[in-house]
């Protein structure tokens, strides 16, 4: 875990572009009214600007060595990373993308079609992504090797490209909040959008008893549930129990 003391201005710096738009040149602009909160839970770091969202821009973070660990480990190496912060303010073609993030992305501000746009081929449109917070243009967000469309978020047993596809929450195991995670309901062909569509559950509860069964013409079991009592059965014709579990009992044999 973070050692929360380790965590000031100093150690964890952001810088904001500036009137370039561009990262890294001279103009960029050091943010000093960061606030910083130790997760210790999550072991993660949550920024802030005196407890507001950040305005929308491009951003650039670095966290150096004098963060340490809970035992006083130092950070082994210094980590920086770029984002953007931008899905607030005017969205004029109301798509759910403000201006600025589709400008920043590439997209149209006047085009409502494009926010679903797959600008990095992994089968997950750009909207999608940024909800469920990947990277709209990196196809293996988080670098392990299996890319977006293959993992899955929420561990219901849909690939994230089919939760897309289909519609439904790709962090939540059971988007429709009727007790059954969505992967269950769509391979029982139950709707995972739909509460009152659950999957089937046949529940047979039968007690039969076959007396004096002729061993010419033996008796077709396999649609009996068990408990069953087989009595006065020929030995010399056995009858066909291979589709039984345990518990049918012999009787004058």
């Amino acid at each position: 875990p973070i050692r929360p003391e380790s965590v000031d201005a100093e150690s964890f710096r952001i810088s904001r572009a500036g009137p370039d738009g561009q990262l890294g040149t001279a103009d960029d602009v050091l943010l000093l009214n960061v606030t910083y909160e130790v997760l210790t839970d999550a072991n993660s770091i949550l920024a802030s600007l005196g407890g507001a969202a950040f305005p929308p821009d491009f951003y650039e973070a670095r966290i150096n060595t004098s963060v340490k660990d809970v035992a006083g480990n130092p950070l082994a190496v210094p980590v920086t990373w770029r984002f953007v912060a931008g899905n607030q303010g005017q969205d004029s073609d109301g798509d759910g993308l403000s201006d600025f993030l589709e400008r920043a992305l590439g997209l149209n501000p006047a085009n409502s079609s494009d926010a679903q746009t797959d600008l990095d081929g992994d089968g997950i449109g750009t909207l999608t992504e940024l909800r469920v917070g990947l990277n709209p243009r990196l196809a293996d967000s988080n670098g392990d090797g299996v890319r977006d469309d293959a993992e899955d978020l929420d561990g219901d047993n849909l690939d994230n490209r089919t939760e897309a596809q289909r519609g439904t929450d790709l962090t939540n195991p059971d988007t429709d909040g009727d007790g059954f995670q969505d992967g269950d309901e769509v391979a029982s062909g139950s709707d995972p959008l739909s509460p009152a569509s659950v999957p089937f559950i046949q529940r047979i509860s039968m007690s039969g008893s076959l007396l004096n069964a002729a061993p010419d013409q033996p008796t077709a079991l396999d649609r009996i549930a068990l408990p069953v009592s087989l009595l006065n059965t020929v030995p010399e014709q056995p009858t066909q129990l291979d589709r039984f579990t345990p518990g049918v009992t012999y009787r004058n044999q």
